[in-house]
């Protein structure tokens, strides 16, 4: 057995164990002595599959295809990729192709399999395509929509408060990342809008740019601005992309983050440091926005979280490798407020993995692990910088509700251990660590913010699963009587937008006030 089969062997046999880290190992030493082996590259795309890396799996996949295009698995594997990374278009192509590889007539039982697979992959990649791709209430009830003509969304509210903020120097207001994250979606939004001039194939080349950044910028400072008002809304956005792409030259879909921080400093040799900051700019950019417009629509949390991490990944090496670069010259991605927001972000995707049906009970676990430690993580960075010289807004943006954020998924994790606590001193001590995670939470967010008065009655909630003190409870209860006022006028200005359950929540809470005034 020479030594490419014998590593290939090896792979295959821990694959079949689920050791899917090294089995990659054992692919990629193979794949070093025979690069042109195309079952070690569909091998290592399965494994990355299996570890959820589907930018990588999509890679390997690609690269077989390329070496052998008859190759149906191989295709198979990059269709399902693509549909995983929310490619539809692309995916019902590659299924198509996988399909076209195979025998017309007197199929092998294996081959019969195969061509069912494939139709299927292809007929669940269109039923996606046409469901997030025209969109209704109906069809998609967990997308915002908002009606302008009855609706009065907070961030219209926020607008509108703006100008006595600013006279009074008021700073304790969610009207600062609102407003700003408003302004930045809308721009966005009318740039999409604005004419394209398409080529002979219909395909948009040529059109106004920075969409994408006003769009991510939108995001990383406030996601609870972005909502739908129009069913062609993905759409526009693809649309702008091709145009945004045209012009900016970035590394394809499927490149990984090791690709391109392998590849970057070659280019920057060749074309200079600003096309390649433009480049890395919109894969950063592009894995925000399409990771959280699919997460929403499609509801793929975890090429969600892939695209977040991948952004991450990239992030801190540019901003590691790049320091010394002038702030000016080296970009707004690679500052720690811009590398913040997307944390912040990533602490969601890693919530809604975690919370999905589909997702094993030790998924499960791994994904509170990783929350934990990415949580603690952003806390301490954010308390070790410096925001001497930040705005209002992005003070409240990129520092404190990032930080709040950061707790309030601390105080998740100690809930979600609830159920594995093996005494009731562990139970006990869960439940007030998560209380304390609640209430330092609500601490970092503005009085008037719902999440503010939410994360106070998470808090409360858990000082009385614990017996905690009257007096603590009392003090409380006595800050959301101040708060909620605030935040209805903000976030529940329409009787549409009022969140009866949490009113009702609320409503209890403050019913307490005078029986803790009599015990405290």
């Amino acid at each position: 057995m020479s030594a490419v089969e014998k590593l290939k062997t090896e792979g295959n046999a821990l694959f079949l164990k689920k050791e899917y880290n090294s089995a990659i190992t054992k692919y990629t030493k193979a794949i070093a002595l025979d690069e042109k082996n195309v079952i070690l590259y569909a091998n290592r795309s399965a494994c990355q599959r299996s570890l959820k890396k589907y930018t990588e799996a999509l890679a390997d996949a690609i690269t077989a295809t390329q070496l052998d295009p008859t190759y149906s698995k191989a295709w198979g594997k990059v269709g399902d990729a693509y549909y995983l990374l929310a490619g539809y278009i692309n995916s019902i192509n590659a299924y198509k192709t996988a399909l076209g590889t195979l025998p017309k007539e007197n199929l092998s039982p294996a081959e019969a399999k195969q061509k069912s697979q494939y139709e299927d992959g292809m007929k669940l990649a269109q039923e996606t395509f046409d469901r997030t791709h025209i969109l209704t209430p109906e069809a998609n009830p967990s997308v915002t929509y908002f009606n302008p003509m009855t609706d009065k969304a907070p961030w219209i509210v926020a607008r509108e408060m703006i100008t006595d903020l600013v006279r009074d120097n008021y700073a304790d207001s969610s009207a600062w990342t609102l407003s700003n994250a408003y302004r930045e979606f809308s721009v966005g939004v009318q740039i999409m809008r604005s004419p394209k001039v398409r080529n002979n194939q219909g395909v948009a080349i040529l059109g106004a740019m920075g969409a994408l950044q006003n769009l991510t910028n939108s995001l990383i400072s406030d996601e609870r601005v972005f909502h739908l008002d129009s069913p062609n809304w993905p759409q526009l956005f693809e649309d702008q992309m091709t145009v945004e792409e045209f012009h900016c030259k970035p590394w394809p879909v499927h490149v990984s983050p090791s690709q391109i921080m392998a590849q970057a400093p070659e280019r920057v040799q060749k074309e200079g440091w600003r096309p390649v900051r433009m480049a890395i700019t919109m894969n950063v950019r592009y894995w925000i926005m399409k990771g959280f417009v699919d997460g929403m629509i499609a509801d793929h949390p975890a090429q969600k979280l892939e695209k977040f991490r991948n952004a991450i990944t990239v992030l801190r090496w540019g901003a590691a490798i790049w320091k010394d670069i002038p702030r000016e010259d080296r970009g707004a991605i690679f500052q720690t407020t811009f590398i913040n927001g997307v944390r912040r972000l990533y602490l969601d995707a890693i919530m809604d993995v975690r919370a999905h049906a589909s997702t094993s009970t030790e998924d499960r676990q791994a994904m509170l692990s990783l929350l934990n430690s990415e949580a603690r993580d952003l806390i301490k960075d954010i308390d070790a910088g410096d925001t001497s010289q930040e705005s209002i807004g992005s003070l409240w943006a990129y520092h404190k509700n990032c930080w709040g954020h950061a707790h309030a998924a601390l105080g998740y994790y100690h809930v979600q251990q609830l159920s594995h606590a093996t005494s009731a001193s562990e139970h006990e001590n869960h439940l007030r660590t998560a209380g304390n995670f609640y209430l330092k939470a609500a601490d970092g967010y503005a009085t008037d913010d719902q999440s503010h008065t939410w994360y106070l009655h998470r808090a409360l909630e858990y000082m009385i699963k614990t017996d905690a003190a009257a007096s603590e409870q009392l003090q409380v209860v006595k800050r959301l009587k101040v708060a909620l006022p605030k935040m209805k006028k903000l976030w529940w200005a329409g009787p549409r937008l009022v969140d009866k359950e949490k009113e009702k929540n609320y409503d209890a809470d403050l019913a307490l006030e005078p029986f803790l005034e009599m015990s405290a």
